[in-house]
């Protein structure tokens, strides 16, 4: 084989490894938010538990704007800490999640 060929090969598997650490660092990144999630969660007594809107996203596994419509039609609680700053209680989250759950039981999608 070339020299050329094998310097080639060699540069192709130096990026392949450089490309699989980014990724790496990225599924360790994600791992790390679903850690504290999990943790949050976890509390034993969570009722009095606020989670940001990043926390609810995540946990609901929508976006920003889909949740500020459900939040303004009045399908999922809230709590308005300030004008900017929104808040959501677990039994917020539970209450909607049951409400799908109950509206799918009835073949409503």
């Amino acid at each position: 084989m070339d020299t050329k060929v094998l310097f080639e090969k060699f540069q192709n598997a130096c990026e392949d490894i450089e490309k699989n650490k980014k990724e790496q660092n990225e599924i360790k990144i994600e791992l790390k938010i679903i850690k504290e999630l999990v943790e949050k969660l976890m509390v034993k007594d969570y009722s009095d538990m606020l989670f940001t809107e990043e926390d609810v996203m995540k946990i609901l596994g929508v976006g920003e704007r889909w949740l500020r419509e459900k939040r303004k039609s009045g399908e999922i609680g809230f709590v308005p800490l300030t004008n900017k700053k929104i808040r959501y209680k677990r039994e917020h989250i539970d209450q909607y999640l049951n409400k799908q759950a109950k509206e799918a039981l009835k073949g409503k999608y």
